[in-house]
């Protein structure tokens, strides 16, 4: 599917925000290896300390469980393809690198291993219709650096779990990864209205303040209506509502309306930024309306909507007839026949039908168009009724 315009430039607008991480085709460098930096230490009795040494000869000590170096200010890209370990965790998005070293021992034998976390966007933010919220995600595995295609390290499971949180707005989701080079943690991130992308932390013990990225968000275009009820056979329109969510400013896009039954007008609507906009839509039998918005470019909803026989309508436009006619024959002392009642029935029928149905007003009094609510349609027939139609 082709990307639009406005959406194309949201993406690299995030990808400038994302800090444009370095890209590198090495999990551990040999110079890395041999630069000197300082570790983080947990010991048994959960104390901390540090120790500056290189990495190449950081060796843990007995009462030692595990120990963090950091080396550098912000995670890195993987060139996956020349890295195979990218490759194992996805082959078409980009893979990244937290800028740590991580020393722990092996659950079974209590040997050192060393591994670095690597993650990548499980998916942008993604719009549920169902839980009317965006879901996304991070996918993170935590892995030697020794992998090559004919030497893919086995399971290990680490003494201390090795703990990462993932914070974005008001929220944070503890992950405790247990075991290296397989299989991979997922997190997954729900959000009721992030715009364009989403700030998201990844705290760390050595980094508590987190390295923050921003994950994509996908516009959608959302249908919306304060009915889910109409007076069929086209009695009544009302608004619908259209706009566009998760995006703070986008070129004007066309998006097609349709509906299985009723009218829509327009047919076509411009939407641009997060504007809502409206449409109409007239009834038309009775049943359900089902509403969809079309564009290449963007997941909409649908909304139905139930036309019903316009029991209510026929009811209020007989009764306002019935009883202007009947205080007009009172008013003159005349006698209420059978005859009177139905054509003061009929009278308020045409008035009512003739003004909602096909938009004609048959009375000689000037008023204020409000709509199609109850206290119309049973006023207008009663004037009908007691003062007579053109």
């Amino acid at each position: 599917m082709k990307t639009i315009l406005c959406f194309s430039m949201l993406f690299y607008a995030s990808a400038m925000v994302f800090a444009q991480p370095h890209e590198v085709n090495h999990i551990i460098s040999p110079q890395m290896m041999q630069q000197t930096v300082s570790f983080s230490i947990t010991k048994t009795n959960q104390n901390q300390t540090e120790r500056v040494s290189t990495p190449e000869h950081f060796r843990l000590r007995p009462e030692e469980q595990k120990a963090t170096a950091v080396i550098g200010s912000n995670f890195l890209r993987l060139d996956s393809n020349n890295i195979q370990v990218a490759k194992a965790i996805s082959d078409t998005l980009e893979v990244y690198v937290l800028p740590e070293l991580y020393y722990a021992r092996e659950a079974v034998t209590n040997n050192q291993v060393l591994f670095r976390i690597l993650f990548v966007d499980l998916s942008p933010l993604r719009f549920k219709f169902d839980e009317e919220l965006f879901h996304g995600g991070i996918r993170f595995l935590a892995i030697e650096p020794n992998y090559t295609p004919d030497n893919h390290p086995v399971q290990k499971t680490l003494s201390v779990p090795e703990e990462i949180i993932v914070s974005f707005g008001m929220e944070t989701i503890t992950l405790q990864i247990k075991q290296i080079n397989w299989p991979p943690n997922d997190i997954f991130i729900r959000a009721k209205n992030p715009v364009d992308s989403m700030e998201i932390k990844l705290l760390t013990i050595s980094n508590p303040s987190g390295y923050k990225k921003y994950l994509p968000v996908e516009p959608v275009i959302i249908l919306s209506s304060a009915r889910n009820s109409i007076q069929g056979f086209g009695l009544q329109k009302i608004p619908v509502f259209i706009a566009l969510k998760g995006i703070s400013s986008c070129k004007p896009i066309s998006v097609a309306l349709q509906s299985n039954l009723g009218k829509i007008s327009p047919t076509t609507i411009a939407l641009s930024d997060n504007r809502p906009a409206n449409f109409m839509l007239r009834s038309e039998s009775v049943g359900n309306i089902d509403i969809k918005a079309i564009n290449p470019n963007y997941l909409s909803n649908y909304i139905s909507i139930r036309a019903v026989f316009p029991w209510l309508f026929l009811i209020l436009a007989a009764s306002g007839g019935i009883i202007g006619g009947t205080g007009k024959r009172l008013k003159g002392k005349g006698k209420i026949t059978m005859r009177l009642i139905v054509f003061g029935c009929i009278i308020g029928l045409i008035a009512a039908v003739a003004y909602w149905g096909v938009g004609i007003k048959l009375i000689n009094f000037s008023f204020e168009d409000r709509g199609y609510n109850e206290a119309m349609v049973f006023g207008i027939s009663l004037i009908a009724g007691y003062f007579g139609i053109k």
